[in-house]
Parts: structure tokens; C-alpha cells; sequence
């Protein structure tokens, strides 16, 4: 998931420990919006007995645990760990449609970016989860945003080929999208696309 990989692509006790949970709440809902590491955050026990935290809630796509989260403190749906990924990227990463969903409508910051400069919608554009693309859009999420190394939504989308063949026809005949921004390796995401499948002949459609 970090920038430093995308060139070379062609390539996460319930009532019995409640008064502890109380007191590490304080604690990290205090400092809510600092990076921190994931050993910093309280868990809550989830429907299987697994204590997760807040970001391991959406990972793994327990909504009911993050809603208990959201009542601790609204604020805990926006926090992000040490590398900058915050709930948000790692339901995208995941493909929880039904908690983007929910994470947006409760005000999760679609704009968060990580220590790389990934937006939400660069987690799910590189893992060609079209439903996530299309509801992130929709809410406002910019198409030509741009990483630290200047890759946009695009650019990742064309790094896995064919695997992501649905999300790159329909990214590409949008008429918002920029086909011609390059990134910090002078490509754009036609260079890429090229090296990594036939479907650069797509732009002879355009």
C-alpha cells in the first residue's frame, strides 16, 4: 500500500474489561487527532470476541463496533495511524462498501490523506473497487487528486491491468478525468497502462 511500490507494480473479556477500556479511552480519545500507532489505540470487543480497534473495525468490516466506537467519540472515526491511514482507507483497501457508506454519512473525511499523500479514493481506485470509486465521487472526491509521487486515482487504477478492466473503462470516459497528468516518473496513466495490459487500446476509443 505505500507510494514507494507503485512503479514496480505491473503490482492489515466484553464486561469483564470494561473499566479498562474506560480508562484507555480517555487517554487516546484525548489526542484524537494525532497519527498514532495501532498499540496505542483502545479496543473494543467485537461479535466474535476479538478486541479490535477502531481501524480494525472497518478493516474488517464491523460496522456495529464502530458505530459503538462513533458513541465513545464521534472523532475516533477520523483518526489515523502512524503511516496516516485512517478508517476510511482501510474500509476502501477492503472493499466494506457498507461501511464507507456509513463512515461518510457520520462524517469521515473523504480527503484524509496518508504519509504518502493517499486520499481514500486512491485506496480503493488502486484495488479497482468500483462501487467505493462511484460513492466516493459522488461525495466530492477529486479524480485528478494527486499522491506525494504524483500518481493520480488513474495512475494507481492502471498499475494492476487487466485485474481492474471495469474501473479503468469507466474512469476512463469520464470528462472530468485529466488522461494527460504525469507523475514524479514522467508517466502518465497510458505509460502505465501500457506495460501492464492491451488495454491501453482503449484510447483509441476516445
Amino acid at each position: 500500500m505505500l507510494e514507494s511500490s507503485v512503479q514496480d507494480q505491473c503490482q492489515a473479556e466484553c464486561h469483564s474489561q470494561s473499566d479498562k477500556v474506560d480508562n484507555q479511552n480517555d487517554e487516546a480519545i484525548k489526542n484524537v487527532d494525532e497519527k498514532l500507532t495501532e498499540n496505542e489505540l483502545f479496543r473494543l470487543p467485537d461479535d466474535r470476541g476479538n478486541m479490535l480497534n477502531v481501524l480494525e473495525a472497518a478493516e474488517k468490516g464491523r460496522l456495529n463496533l464502530l458505530k459503538q466506537f462513533y458513541q465513545i467519540d464521534p472523532q475516533l472515526i477520523n483518526i489515523q495511524d502512524s503511516d496516516g491511514y485512517s478508517p476510511l482507507h482501510r474500509a476502501c483497501y477492503n472493499n466494506r462498501i457498507d461501511v464507507v457508506k456509513w463512515l461518510i454519512k457520520h462524517g469521515a473525511n473523504i480527503r484524509a490523506k496518508t504519509s504518502d499523500g493517499w486520499e481514500p479514493l486512491h485506496t480503493a481506485s488502486q484495488w479497482g473497487h468500483c462501487s467505493i470509486v462511484r460513492i466516493l465521487l459522488a461525495m466530492g472526491a477529486d479524480i485528478n487528486s494527486k499522491t506525494n509521487g504524483g500518481n493520480t486515482p488513474f495512475h494507481l487504477a492502471a498499475t494492476r491491468g487487466l485485474k481492474n478492466r471495469l474501473l479503468i473503462e469507466n474512469l476512463l470516459f469520464r470528462t472530468d478525468i485529466d488522461l494527460d497528468i504525469r507523475n514524479d516518473a514522467s508517466d502518465t496513466p497510458y505509460d502505465i497502462l501500457k506495460r501492464c495490459s492491451m488495454l491501453y487500446k482503449l484510447w483509441n476509443l476516445l
